[in-house]
């Protein structure tokens, strides 16, 4: 990954931390059952779209606990 990926990446991350916390009604959204794979699956795309790879994983492997924690980066 170059640094203009990892800078992406850093900027989506700290933009989904803080839309929770401006919109306290998408805070209850964000534990619905699907929520966490139509996320992934736009970000795999994205991503997919963006690098050429093609070798994401299926499932999210993180809880939303752990993407919505300031202190997270994959």
């Amino acid at each position: 990954m170059d640094a203009s990926h990892e800078t992406d990446i850093v900027a989506w991350a700290e933009r989904q931390v803080a839309l929770p916390r401006e919109s306290p009604s998408l805070e209850r959204s964000l534990f619905e059952p699907d929520w966490r794979e139509r996320v992934w699956a736009d970000a795999v795309a994205k991503a997919t779209e963006e690098t050429g790879l093609d070798s994401f994983p299926d499932d999210c492997p993180w809880t939303v606990e752990e993407i919505l924690s300031p202190d997270f980066y994959p």
